[in-house]
């Protein structure tokens, strides 16, 4: 089914945050790769501020610089909004860029819309952060803390290789936008959107579609996360009832 779109004289035009959000992930990108400096001058830096060394605490009650990092991004996501994803996420950065080359080559990705596909992060998040909680209280009958490990020496010890790593790159990039579309990966596979997509349902800040919405489809033609905005008039009201799928 298309999006219902009211016809209007107004020129589709880009985002205005587009400039914005690129220099935001610019700074993020200098961000890390300030940490890095560090550890390489140091010798000794914080542990790697990723969500996904928050596993360390579900599996051994270990408390690091990724697990607060994660969980303050939670908790202000169910405060602000889903600004995360947007504005700070590397691997957001690596699609948009992915999907420009890709343009510029002539290949204008195309959203794949999939119900059951879309399951997919939230069985990863499962998998990946409560089931091995859930493991680690089975066989010790605990969840508490066991110790910290905020700073380390050994910065890539729980990164991969440059093999493993490049492929990684290439999929998340350009396999998942080739066939998934804009944010393909953020879609159908990244666990962190998962529960951030349920923390947002608390925010009273986030972006909601009103009654406002006079269904011309410029928020779904300039949106480069596949939302669209479905636009449907109540036959019996004559009231405009918005939603974003």
């Amino acid at each position: 089914m298309g999006l219902p779109i009211v016809q209007s004289e107004t020129r589709i035009r880009r985002s205005r945050s587009t400039r914005w959000r690129a220099t935001v992930l610019a700074l993020v990108h200098l961000v890390v790769a300030a940490h890095i400096t560090h550890w390489l001058i140091r010798g000794r830096t914080l542990t790697p501020v990723e969500p996904s060394e928050a596993a360390a605490f579900a599996n051994a009650g270990i408390i690091n610089t990724g697990l607060v990092f994660f969980a303050l991004t939670i908790l202000l996501t169910a405060v602000c909004g889903r600004f995360f994803c947007g504005w700070a996420c590397h691997l957001v950065a690596l699609q948009d860029l992915s999907r420009s080359l890709l343009e510029k080559l002539g290949r204008r990705p195309k959203p794949l819309r999939s119900r059951l596909l879309a399951w997919v992060p939230m069985i990863a998040f499962l998998y990946a952060f409560v089931w091995p909680a859930v493991r680690r209280f089975w066989l010790t009958d605990t969840l508490a803390v066991t110790g910290s490990e905020l700073t380390t020496t050994e910065f890539w010890a729980t990164f991969p290789g440059w093999v493993v790593g490049g492929l990684t790159f290439l999929i998340c990039g350009f396999v998942a936008i080739y066939f998934l579309g804009a944010k393909g990966f953020c879609t159908y596979a990244c666990p962190y959107g998962a529960i951030f997509g349920v923390a947002e349902k608390l925010s009273p800040f986030r972006i909601r579609v009103t009654d406002a919405c006079a269904g011309c489809g410029h928020c779904t033609a300039v949106c480069t996360s596949n939302v669209r905005v479905i636009t449907r008039r109540c036959a019996t009201s004559g009231w405009w009832s918005t939603a974003a799928a």
